[in-house]
């Protein structure tokens, strides 16, 4: 006979009370259905506590640029990514320059040149001296990059815009975090927790999301739904709507290709060259996808036993080239000569665009559409290979999107087809400029009165203290209070609150002397006892209600095993 411990949130009027130091809590508003209150200054006094947010570009917006962005959540300031590109141009750190004395955290995605290029450099230069939050892969890796980085120039040239000392002194800043590792911040950003999640593109790489007073900003460049042959696919899909996603254009315009074939081009495009009597080059970022490409590699027996083999010793002609200004007459010649190949490109791309239409006058417009999947298609889209959103992707948001880094054409194409797909706000700011997508809710600030703290009885969980408070709002001061309530409220039913691990749950009793495995997802309890969690299939993520269900015949260890269960959790 299956038993089930309920997991519920708890609703809103009649709540569990999670006490810390301080007598200020965070509460929904009465009615979530009425209007906000109009404003009233000063803004110090008011009740309502909105989340304000902010984006600026600051390197990366209408182009394929490094991807640097100013973030703003209430009056903390986030760095997200410090990119630079392979020519370390001072003159495109100017945005950053202007702000980064200011920044009180970076967060950094992942580990190459275009995201923590220029982290060292604004470190010495710019008056950049926050903390920088990185999962260990991207933090190790991004070292070596720099490490590498720096060596192969100045192996060939003078160059002094910053120096190893430099890389060490800005990665000793970083503070590394665990995937699904929530991560409190203290001081001026009290009350903001931020998390790193998988990516999918590369090693360490990081989706990460910011939450404050319950709503989520979620920033997520270059992440990848499929799962590779040495990374699994992104968790994106699992956020439930946050109120702001930021993410990129990079690949909007591609169309996908089925990952076997593309790794079987691949293959034999080197067969191919290495068959003839060639050699194959692959130029790979430090910290790239040098670990999928071999493992493509190792995977083909053909292609690994020509490259065990012994070849016969081979001179390779390497040119070695160096950039020299133009000036004068090869200059003037040069940029005339860019000017005629970009109105040349520009009237193809019209010419092919109106044959396009043509040809596909009277189809089906979302034939054409490289970002709408055919729904009995079981194919994913990725960022890396394919479009940068997907529908599992734009199911995600209530309100907010913004779009940022890829062509202009793209980050407009995909801005289109968002808004004639779905009913989301979507947002392609200019680089330096700022947009306000702070969210539509509302939170308000209330004060538990002293009354009704009175007659409270806490129970000790963890650091905290909790207990089952019932309380009308009203006034006192002007301040939105909690009062103790005018009539006596009917008894609730009891809530366990707790977060049930079974695989702690299993070390527990095996420790009580009873004998225990894992089988098909659930816990095997001696012969006859399964302990099994379930969620709620319409929700995605770890929220919503979840119940632990004890399924077989009411005997000894059936009583023992419940009793046991509930004992790992506080009864409300």
């Amino acid at each position: 006979m299956p038993s089930p411990v309920p997991f519920t949130h708890l609703p809103p009027s009649r709540a569990a009370y999670a006490a810390g130091p301080g007598s200020q809590r965070q509460s929904n508003p009465p009615d979530s259905t009425s209007p906000s209150p109009s404003p009233s200054p000063p803004p110090a006094k008011r009740n309502q506590m909105g989340t304000s947010v902010q984006v600026t570009p600051l390197s990366g917006a209408y182009g394929e640029g490094p991807l640097c962005y100013l973030l703003v959540v209430d009056d903390f300031r986030f760095l997200l990514d410090c990119g630079w590109t392979d020519h370390c141009d001072p003159a495109l750190l100017q945005p950053l320059a202007r702000v980064a004395p200011t920044v009180d955290a970076v967060l950094l995605s992942h580990p190459d040149m275009m995201h923590l290029g220029a982290l060292p450099y604004a470190m010495k230069h710019l008056g950049l001296s926050a903390p920088v939050y990185a999962t260990e892969p991207v933090f190790r890796l991004g070292l070596l990059t720099m490490y590498d980085y720096f060596l192969s120039r100045w192996q060939v040239a003078d160059f002094d815009l910053f120096t190893l000392d430099d890389v060490d002194a800005a990665f000793q800043n970083v503070v590394r975090l665990k995937y699904s590792q929530n991560h409190l911040l203290n001081d001026k950003g009290e009350g903001i927790v931020i998390t790193p999640h998988v990516s999918g593109h590369l090693l360490g790489g990081t989706v990460w999301k910011i939450t404050k007073d319950g709503e989520d900003v979620v920033y997520a460049v270059d992440f990848n739904h499929r799962k590779e042959k040495h990374l699994n696919g992104t968790v994106l899909g699992s956020f439930v709507r946050p109120a702001v996603l930021i993410t990129d254009a990079y690949n909007a315009l591609n169309n996908q290709v089925y990952k076997r074939q593309q790794d079987q081009d691949f293959i034999d495009s080197m067969v191919k060259v290495l068959s003839s009597g060639g050699s194959v080059l692959l130029p790979v970022d430090t910290a790239g996808r040098v670990l999928e490409l071999l493992l493509i590699m190792e995977q083909f027996g053909t292609l690994a036993r020509m490259l065990q083999v012994d070849p016969p010793p081979k001179a390779v002609k390497v040119t070695m080239s160096k950039r020299i200004p133009l000036v004068g007459d090869e200059l003037k010649a040069y940029e005339e000569e860019q000017e005629r190949i970009k109105k040349e490109e520009a009237l193809k791309a019209s010419l092919s665009k109106e044959e396009e239409l043509k040809a596909s006058h009277g189809s089906n417009a979302k034939a054409t559409d490289p970002l709408v999947v055919d729904a009995s298609s079981s194919r994913k889209l990725s960022n890396e290979f394919s479009p940068t959103l997907c529908s599992e992707a734009l199911a995600l948001l209530n309100t907010k999107l913004v779009l940022v880094h890829g062509s202009a054409e793209a980050t407009e194409h995909l801005k289109m087809h968002c808004a004639k797909n779905s009913d989301l706000h979507v947002y392609a700011p200019q680089i330096e400029e700022t947009i306000d997508v702070t969210s539509d809710l509302c939170a308000y600030k209330v004060q538990l009165s002293e009354k009704l703290m009175s007659n409270v009885i806490s129970k000790k969980l963890g650091e905290h203290e909790i207990a089952w408070v019932d309380a009308e709002v009203g006034k006192v001061d002007e301040t939105l209070t909690l009062l103790p309530p005018s009539s006596t409220p009917s008894a609730h039913k009891s809530v366990l609150v707790g977060d049930l691990k079974l695989a702690d749950f299993k070390q527990f009793l095996a420790s009580k002397g009873l004998q225990v495995e894992f089988a098909g997802g659930a816990l095997r309890c001696g012969e006859y006892i399964t302990v099994r969690k379930i969620g709620d299939s319409n929700q995605k993520g770890s929220t919503g209600s979840q119940q632990i269900v004890i399924e077989g015949p009411l005997c000894e260890d059936y009583y023992k095993i419940r009793e046991l269960l509930y004992s790992q959790f506080f009864l409300l």
